[in-house]
């Protein structure tokens, strides 16, 4: 069909005559249109983007107002705006012929609406889109769909060069080479035979609104280049996902639903039984707002043993990095016996500067033994150190030295103006 006839044809079954304009003679209709929608940098970014990406690729609807004789946009005013700061002389445009004044605003007013009442998709099409853009590094960072980051590949943090010194080749070994089918397995954790193996989870025909224990890769991550973490394979934390500082509301696991929206950072001084699932399934952490965890606390005592003590720093270790590999930044948890300091923080790189511990009014030289632990492993003293609970005097010792300090939840109930953890006064279970 030649271009004579396909203009008639838009023409007559369509109402439309396609053409292409001048950008800035655009920008001036633009100028003069009333529209009801505003454009954002958020939406402008990603527009530009796109068109970064492939080019001017959608059209311009234009309307001639028979009452003021004057040209006006129906839709992409955004495109004008965009393909403008991309130096396009001209941009392609349709001229509806067919409409009058309401056709023309309901038309202004339902492109943009109707996108907004069908925001769902397909999740499992999506994520497969999305990891074929990832392998071929083809990037979309300006569409804002972080949320699916997490299915996309084993481990957002491989990247970090620490890893490259201690496994050289783990990025690749975790996340994949350029194509997907000719990447190794990763080495699998151990320590509990009860452990499912997620390498081959049922299969599952749910859409994936969020991760599950069957999502979580049996990795065996790089470990912390000491000998004794070497031979126990604790893993090494990445720098590159380490808390700066806690984000309220901080919340004590199981204080609220997992999936509640609200929470921004969980904290685990709470008895073991009560997170000790998280070593069968890790991603409960993940299912809701939450941005940041201290790692989870396992009991110790002066007479227990230093096996199964190396056996629980394994599990934090491995718990907290695999957070880090779904985004969630870590502090570090110092509070441990003391003839278990020499092993308390294997796994936490030099340079670390983000810890958290348990306040006593009793422990308070432990408290300060502690800091101690974690200013040599920062190599400073411009860290991020943080105790949770404790009396009057830890709460003293903590101002009096910079540090913070989050009162229990109990405390803040009965001190409403302790409120420090960012929660109601009364919390609801869900």
């Amino acid at each position: 069909m030649s271009d004579t006839n396909v203009a008639e044809t838009w023409a007559k079954e369509f109402g439309m005559r396609p053409t292409v304009e001048n950008t800035k003679y655009l920008m001036e209709i633009l100028a003069t249109t009333k529209n009801p929608h505003k454009h954002r940098h958020q939406d402008l970014a990603a527009l530009t983007g796109s068109i970064d990406k492939v080019g001017f690729k959608n059209v311009i609807a234009l309307w001639q107002n028979p009452d003021t004789g004057r040209p006006e946009v129906i839709y992409g005013g955004g495109r004008i705006m965009s393909g403008d700061e991309h130096g396009y002389e001209r941009l392609p445009v349709v001229w509806v012929q067919d409409f009058d004044k309401a056709k023309a605003k309901f038309l202004r007013v339902a492109d943009n609406r109707v996108p907004q009442l069908a925001p769902a998709y397909d999740d499992d099409i999506l994520i497969d889109h999305l990891k074929d853009l990832k392998l071929e590094n083809f990037e979309y960072d300006f569409l804002k769909l972080e949320k699916y980051d997490k299915f996309l590949i084993d481990d957002l943090a491989a990247d970090d060069p620490l890893f490259e010194d201690i496994m050289p080749g783990y990025a690749e070994m975790a996340n994949g080479p350029t194509h997907a089918q000719d990447a190794e397995p990763v080495p699998r954790r151990s320590l509990d035979s009860r452990q499912p193996d997620p390498l081959s989870p049922p299969h599952n025909n749910e859409l994936p609104q969020e991760l599950s224990r069957h999502d979580v890769p049996d990795i065996l991550f790089p470990a912390d280049d000491t000998l004794i973490s070497i031979e126990s394979n604790v893993p090494m934390l990445s720098l590159k996902y380490q808390a700066e500082g806690y984000i309220p509301p901080l919340t004590k696991w199981g204080e609220v639903s997992r999936k509640d929206k609200n929470v921004k950072t969980w904290v685990f001084y709470i008895d073991d039984v009560k997170f000790v699932n998280l070593w069968y399934d890790p991603t409960g952490p993940l299912q809701g707002n939450a941005v940041c965890c201290v790692e989870p606390n396992f009991s110790t005592s002066p007479e227990f043993p230093r096996a199964l003590a190396l056996g629980d720093i394994y599990k934090k270790r491995w718990i907290a990095r695999y957070w880090q590999s779904k985004g969630m930044k870590i502090i570090v948890d110092i509070n441990i016996d003391q003839h278990l300091y020499d092993i308390a923080l294997l796994g936490v790189p030099k340079g670390w500067r983000a810890y958290a511990t348990r306040g006593q009014t009793s422990e308070i030289p432990t408290i300060l033994t502690e800091y101690e632990l974690a200013k040599e492993r920062a190599g400073s003293d411009d860290l991020f150190f943080m105790v949770y609970g404790g009396g009057k005097k830890v709460e003293e010792l903590c101002r009096g030295r910079g540090w913070t300090w989050v009162p229990e939840r109990m405390d803040q109930v009965w001190h409403p103006e302790k409120n420090s953890d960012g929660l109601p006064i009364k919390v609801e279970r869900r």
